[in-house]
């Protein structure tokens, strides 16, 4: 089995930098939208024995401003290939085109 993974920003958990040194970050949650954002990846959630995990980012530009993305393993599901003669079996093969 492939598998790729998914990347997404969880918009609605804004982590912030504390003045405190005994703080390593401040969470900001927006509640109904957390509510949507898990009912949207609810059967990626079972299959993880109920968690959610959520990884907390620096930015590049900026290592001050962090943000949030959730990251979902995904099988790669292979297509046939379907042939030229496949799908026309019907054409000649004697078309110089």
């Amino acid at each position: 089995m492939k598998y790729e993974y998914k990347n997404e920003f969880v918009n609605c958990i804004i982590p912030k930098l504390n003045d405190k040194d005994f703080i390593a970050l401040d969470l900001h949650i927006r509640v109904q939208e957390l509510e949507d954002f898990i009912n949207k990846h609810k059967k990626a959630i079972e299959t993880n024995n109920g968690f959610l995990s959520v990884s907390v980012l620096k930015a590049q530009k900026d290592p001050n401003k962090l943000y949030t993305k959730y990251t979902q393993r995904v099988e790669i599901v292979e297509k046939e290939v379907v042939t030229h003669k496949e799908q026309m079996p019907d054409r000649d093969n004697d078309l110089p085109f």
